[in-house]
């Protein structure tokens, strides 16, 4: 009977300790996925990958929300990179040295103005100098700082929809001038450019009547006009939940040991009358 109890208790003890949802952590897609507090972030990624690349809402039940450090950093083979609606992180030199990256798709929804993506020093998109279109889709709200800080080759913006609010130098020193757009930098601010970067005032339109080198496309202004660089929608894969983000395995676990704990204490309270009782076991 000993031996039963004590085989008891370990198992309760055991039960009582959440366990952690980085089990849910793996490769999927060429992408290496952590799952963690009801939702997932890319760690890093096969640098095999290439094309036209769709982060996914959701892996394992859990809403895609962060891009982590450098992430896809030296991805040569990737050329269009598509942000799904669940985003609101991405983090420092998340592709940097993505050399081919040519469009980026921005569906995010998330992103609040006091997010920023990456840094001046460290921006998203450093060393990607073929980057030369951005699609923002009609859902999104606003743009985070610096997201697309000293890419000098962006040289088109297409909006779906309103222009969204756009954060503090989001487009500093690209060739398409959102200046007016823009959140005016604070007076304090410490920002370090890039020796490659051009303020924005010195690449605004021309005032000549030749045609401008850098191009704003609002889709609502311009319906009747065909887009030469459609925008499509992430297509989740058929395995992607329709539900909302995952369940937290780890509260689960923890909720189910707790009670085991609570029964074992409460049999060993059992045994101890039986014993002052005279009873044997």
């Amino acid at each position: 009977m000993k031996r039963f109890l004590g085989a008891f208790l370990c198992l309760a003890l055991l039960l009582s300790f959440p366990i952690s949802a980085d089990a849910a952590a793996g490769w999927e897609n060429g992408m290496r996925f952590k799952a963690v507090d009801g939702y997932a972030e890319i760690i890093e990624v096969d640098q095999t990958l290439s094309g036209d690349i769709v982060i996914p809402d959701y892996y394992g039940g859990y809403g895609v929300e962060y891009v982590g450090i450098e992430a896809f950093k030296d991805c040569t083979g990737i050329t269009s990179i598509t942000f799904g609606e669940n985003i609101g992180g991405i983090y420092y030199n998340a592709f940097e040295g993505c050399t081919n990256l040519k469009t980026v798709n921005f569906y995010a929804k998330s992103f609040s103005e006091k997010y920023s993506a990456g840094s001046p020093e460290r921006p998203v998109f450093a060393g990607c100098p073929n980057l030369t279109t951005v699609n923002i889709g009609a859902e999104v709200e606003s743009i985070p700082k610096y997201l697309f800080y000293g890419v000098t080759s962006l040289t088109t913006v297409n909006f779906e929809g309103a222009v969204p609010k756009i954060g503090e130098d989001a487009f500093y020193g690209c060739s398409v001038d959102l200046s007016p757009y823009e959140k005016p930098a604070s007076s304090s601010s410490s920002k370090k450019p890039l020796s490659s970067a051009t303020p924005p005032s010195s690449s605004k339109k021309p005032a000549s009547s030749a045609p401008a080198q850098s191009e704003i496309v609002n889709s609502e202004e311009a319906k009747d006009e065909p887009s030469s660089s459609a925008i499509m929608a992430p297509t989740l894969s058929s395995d992607t939940p329709k539900g909302g983000g995952g369940i937290n395995l780890g509260l689960i676990w923890g909720a189910a040991g707790g009670a085991v704990a609570v029964l074992a204490a409460v049999f060993l309270v059992l045994m101890k009358k039986d014993k002052k009782s005279g009873d044997k076991i």
